[in-house]
């Protein structure tokens, strides 16, 4: 019988929500990112493998980025890029990166921010990531207020 592990289909979940109630954005929705995204580390450290841990990582940083504390996300955002070196995956590097560019939204460091999302927009192109290239360029636009661009 082949016996698969679990903890990466809960983090998908728990990342699903948190993507969910930041995008939405209803009454109460930041407390229901950060709880989702809290959930999702915790799936990533109760699986063993750093890779899932650092996604759940990623993902509070995203929560925290918008409804909890920029600085803290800011925080998680070098924390997960230093830890990804330690354990060779640079995979996740663009996760990281991204926290970092929305938590210096968040502490109206705008240029600073554009400088990286125009990084990562640049990136996503490269990969062939189109939404992602979208999404990080309505962000762009939003924050340096080109909205013919959009």
């Amino acid at each position: 019988m082949l016996r698969t592990d679990a903890s990466v289909y809960f983090l998908d979940c728990e990342s699903a929500f948190e993507k969910l109630y930041r995008d939405w954005r209803p009454p109460y929705g930041g407390i229901l990112a950060l709880k989702h995204g809290q959930a999702a580390l915790e799936c990533g450290k109760k699986s063993g493998n750093p890779r899932l841990e650092l996604q759940g990582l990623a993902i509070l940083g995203l929560a925290q980025s918008w409804a909890g504390d920029p600085q803290q996300a800011l925080n998680i955002a070098q924390e997960g890029l230093v830890q990804l070196e330690q354990h060779k995956l640079p995979a996740l590097e663009q996760q990281f990166r991204t926290v970092e560019a929305y938590a210096l939204i968040g502490l109206e460091q705008s240029e600073q921010a554009s400088h990286l999302l125009q990084a990562l927009e640049l990136e996503a192109q490269t990969m062939g990531d189109a939404i992602g290239k979208h999404m990080l360029g309505l962000v762009l636009d939003r924050i340096t207020g080109n909205f013919e661009r959009v």
